[in-house]
């Protein structure tokens, strides 16, 4: 992997996030437009959390990638197993979402050990 792939990882992580967090972004403002109240203050602290991990992401963080995919798959493991809440699971898209946040995980790393180098590289060739 080089540098523009290890980007592109990155992108596929962000967008893997981006629809995890418009999904629970529209669970949060659909009973607020429709019934006109605010309901469950748990979706927009999961928003918040969300939000500020995807965004860490989009400033290659390997910290907010990793921790983008525990949280993911923490609630994921949560709604599925302690609760029993089989009917809303969905493995295609439970896998296309880990995919995305595991190639996420991949590009950060990537991206920080090829910038590492480069930086070395630089600074050998103005010596």
């Amino acid at each position: 992997m080089n540098l523009g792939k290890a980007k592109g990882a990155i992108m596929t992580g962000i967008i893997a996030s981006a629809i995890v967090g418009l999904i629970e972004l529209s669970y949060l403002i659909l009973p607020i437009v429709f019934r006109g109240s605010f309901e469950n203050i748990r979706l927009l602290i999961d928003v918040s959390i969300w939000g500020g991990l995807a965004f860490g992401l989009y400033k290659k963080s390997r910290v907010c990638a990793i921790g983008l995919f525990l949280y993911y798959e923490v609630l994921t493991f949560l709604k599925v197993i302690v609760l029993k809440n089989t009917a809303n699971f969905n493995f295609i898209f439970w896998a296309f979402i880990t995919y995305g946040l595991v190639r996420g995980i991949m590009g950060t790393y990537y991206y920080h050990k090829f910038k590492t180098n480069e930086d070395e590289t630089d600074i050998n060739m103005t010596l």
